[in-house]
Order: C-alpha cells, then structure tokens, then sequence
C-alpha cells in the first residue's frame, strides 16, 4: 500500500460517522480477486435470543455498496444505493495503457438532482502522482486542482489545493523517512489566511498511523495508536482538555475485528469507566471471505452486514 492511498484511507475512514475505522476497513476488505462485492446493511432484530434481518439499515448512508474490480484486483467502480434501491452515487475509475494518467468519474443524487464530477490524476514517469483536477461534467470547468510537491530528491513535501481561479485554498506539509514512506503530514500556513484549526498525523516505516494531534477553536486533542505483533490495530489512546479515552481491539484468526472495547477517564476525578463493548461475530465462505457480520452494541444486535462475491 502506498503512502498516498494512506492519506486516502485515513481521510475516508475517519470522516465516516456511522461507524468506527475498523468497521468500515472491515466491510471493504477480501481475500483473493473478486470481480464484485455486494454489501447490503440491515438492522439486526433479536427475537428469543435469536438474531434476525430486521428492516433496511437508514442510518448507514446507504442501504447498499457494490464494488467492481479488474483483473489486476484494482477497484474500478463503486455504487451506492438507498434503501429504495436509488442510485445515491457512482464512482468510476479508468486507467490508460501506459498509466500516466487515471480517470474518476463521480454521479451523485443531491435532492433529486444529478451532480456530475470528473477527477483526472496525472502521474509522473516514477509512478508518484504529480497532480489531481477535478471538473464538472456538464460545464467542463474546473472546479479545484491538487498539486503534489516533491523535493530535489524525489520526496513528497507538500500537497497544494487550488480553486478554479487558481488560489491556493489548502496546504498539507509532508515529511518522509529516508526509505521514501511518509513520516507526517500536517496543515501548512497559507499567506494571507488565517487558520483557527490545525493538525499533525505521524507513520511509522511501515505505514500505519502511529500519533495524530489536533486544535481549534480553543481545545486540542491527541491521539495515539498501537499494533500487535502480526500489525494489526492493538489499542489506540485519545485524550482532550477533560477526559482520556482508551480503545482496546480483538480479532479473529481471519485478522476480522471481533470487539472493540472503550474505556474513558475523567481527568479531573481520576475514574475510569467502559463506555462501550462492541462485538462481532462472523460467517465465512469458501475462500475465507465473510459474507455476513452481526455488530452488537453493549451485547445488544443492532445491525447485520450481508456480502456476496463473485470471483474471476
């Protein structure tokens, strides 16, 4: 995995509220090449202790995902629907023969209406992407462009944000280790904008996220994350101006996650209490690919996960 597609994973995992980072990399991950996945979210009913498909989850975002993949395993197409069975969004991607550049395009339903996008990225001759533009479909016009910046040495440094005029919007500083992968990234200082807001997120040589650090508007919030010896999220620690608050994971021989435990300490009394315990369980198909999950909260079901695969 790249150091790139990090920054990609962190950006989408997290910004997801519906559930945690480890649920969601649960539902998208599989073994083996597939040609497609399809991911359906129900509500889980506990009827005599028995646990059944309860009605169409709503509160996911979308009652279903399909994911379609090429022969390389690479990720070609995402759809999204709702409970009704409505297209919400699509994603396409298209890469040319020689790879120098990747084709995006996103279709979206915002109250009944369609809103079409095209992300082209262009590559260098190394293979490290040089920039990202992102266009409406039905004018054509530019609607922001990323820039990547490396060094004299071929390292990442920065990652520019411009609007469709050209002004610099954003700014994300990177640092790397001497091996190439990236060590931080945080948000730079833009001149003649002032920012309330900041934030640093810290690797380790193999890429995973080891500390993250964030402020604004008066309070600041760190975070800190562990793994275990096959590297597998262990534990992650996250404290604020009042409370510290301490997640402990487990997992299953498939490497799925099976409880996450949440612990918080109040600072000023020095009590600790478990805010929650969510656990999973899992049936598996052939080729080691669960195909449905059960998510309990506090020993509760509350919802089910069902996927179908087709493979090459």
């Amino acid at each position: 995995m790249n150091s790139l597609r990090i920054i990609y994973l962190f950006v989408y995992f997290f910004c997801t509220n519906s559930t945690t980072w480890a649920q969601n990399l649960s539902d998208f991950t599989h073994k083996h090449k597939i040609q497609q996945c399809l991911i359906e979210y129900f509500e889980a009913k506990d009827k005599l202790g028995i646990v059944l498909l309860g009605e169409k989850d709503k509160n996911n975002g979308a009652h279903i995902i399909i994911l379609e993949y090429n022969e390389l395993d690479s990720l070609k197409k995402i759809i999204k629907k709702d409970t009704s069975g409505n297209l919400l969004s699509e994603e396409t991607t298209q890469f040319n023969i020689n790879k120098k550049d990747s084709i995006k395009d996103y279709l979206e339903q915002w109250n009944n209406k369609q809103i079409k996008t095209r992300k082209i990225t262009k590559y260098r001759e190394d293979g490290q992407v040089s920039s990202i533009s992102c266009y409406d479909l039905e004018s054509t016009d530019l609607k922001y462009r990323i820039i990547y910046s490396y060094n004299h040495i071929n390292r990442l440094e920065a990652i520019l944000t411009y609007d469709s005029e050209g002004k610099l919007t954003s700014k994300e500083e990177v640092t790397t280790f001497i091996t190439g992968e990236i060590e931080s990234v945080s948000n730079g200082s833009i001149p003649g904008i002032e920012s309330c807001c900041g934030y640093e997120i810290k690797f380790n040589t193999s890429g995973k996220k080891i500390s993250s650090f964030n402020h604004g508007y008066g309070h600041a919030g760190f975070a800190d994350y562990y793994y275990d010896e096959v590297g597998l999220l262990s534990k992650t620690s996250s404290s604020s101006d009042l409370n510290k608050y301490i997640e402990y994971y487990k997992y299953d021989i498939h490497g799925n996650i099976i409880e996450e435990k949440l612990t918080r300490l109040e600072l000023n009394t020095n009590i600790t209490e478990t805010e929650r315990i969510n656990t999973f369980e899992y049936e598996y198909d052939k080729r080691g690919n669960w195909v449905k999950k059960i998510e309990y909260f506090n020993f509760t079901p509350k919802k089910i996960v069902l996927r179908r695969f087709k493979y090459f």
